[in-house]
């Protein structure tokens, strides 16, 4: 009882990297890697804090043994589960047209306990401002008058 106390203690959860960014207009998808040490795994989730991460996100999730899988949880069918330590890649595209952060907890459930070890993970979504049509056409236009007026003072002074 207290070596299993120890190995409890001992063993968790890490996410990387911490806080996960994703532009609105441009690279849409991040990747995390989720690490475990412990006991055996058997399944792995991702809750959002007062939201449902899958209607923020389209959410994709390679297990172990190199195997993805859609949405946010995972159990693994062998009851055996994967053997720890243990790497997750989950792999968020974003869904949204807004600024804001997002507080997620990574769950993971070793065999025989039914206590999730959880680490905190923020995905901070962020809009790349897309310049309006006159503050790119006017410039351009600007340009383009200038050639034509230095052209004209050309011919005619030849």
């Amino acid at each position: 009882m207290i070596t299993m106390t120890g190995i409890a203690l001992a063993a968790g959860i890490d996410a990387n990297p911490n806080p996960i960014s994703l532009n609105v207009n441009e690279g849409k998808s991040q990747t995390v890697n989720v690490t475990s040490d412990g006991p055996a795994i058997l399944k792995f989730t991702i809750d959002g804090v007062g939201f449902n991460p899958t209607d923020k996100f389209t959410i994709s999730i390679q297990d172990p043994d190199g195997i993805t899988h859609s949405g946010s949880e995972i159990q693994n069918s062998n009851p055996s589960g994967w053997a720890s330590p243990a790497t997750f890649i989950v792999t968020y595209n974003n869904k949204l047209e807004s600024n804001d952060d997002y507080l997620l907890k990574y769950k993971v459930f070793w065999v025989d306990n039914p206590d999730p070890y959880d680490a905190d993970s923020v995905i901070r979504v962020q809009i790349t401002p897309t310049p309006e049509f006159p503050a790119v056409a006017l410039p351009v236009a600007a340009i383009i008058g200038l050639v034509f007026l230095f052209q004209h003072r050309k011919d005619k002074e030849e």
